[in-house]
């Protein structure tokens, strides 16, 4: 669940950031890189044998989605190679589409991660629960 809740509004920010400062651009691919390289752990058999085959699924597809980002935003397609050999990269291509038909705006995150849920069918994992945020408190 924090991989679903954390992914896709964090795509947001990272294609903020690539295009507000475009001159960290290399820095961020530093990074980027480094994060393309732990995810593809997750491809391995010591964690496909220990992970329900749903949850297992669902995380290497959200890692796909963060793949499919990265490939389309620097345009190298060796970064989504894994996933593709992995049998991952449309799931994580058609994430990545979701993404795309959403605003970027805040107000948009819980539309975004629950269109995400939704196609990975996760949506009945969990429940959005109203914030106190900005609420008068009891008296």
């Amino acid at each position: 669940m924090l991989q679903l809740r954390s992914i896709p509004v964090g795509l947001r920010v990272d294609a903020w950031i690539l295009d507000t400062y475009p001159d960290l651009a290399p820095l961020q691919r530093i990074s980027v890189l480094q994060q393309l390289q732990e995810n593809q752990a997750t491809l391995g058999p010591d964690v496909r044998k220990i992970a329900p085959r749903k949850v297992y699924d669902a995380s290497v597809a959200m890692n796909a989605a963060f793949a499919a980002f990265w490939t389309r935003a620097f345009d190298d397609p060796a970064l989504s190679l894994p996933y593709r050999t992995a049998g991952y990269e449309k799931t994580g291509i058609e994430l990545l589409e979701l993404f795309d038909q959403l605003p970027s705006e805040a107000t948009h995150d819980r539309e975004l991660i629950d269109l995400w849920g939704n196609h990975l069918s996760l949506s009945s994992w969990y429940q959005w629960i109203p914030s106190a945020v900005g609420r008068p408190a009891a008296a």
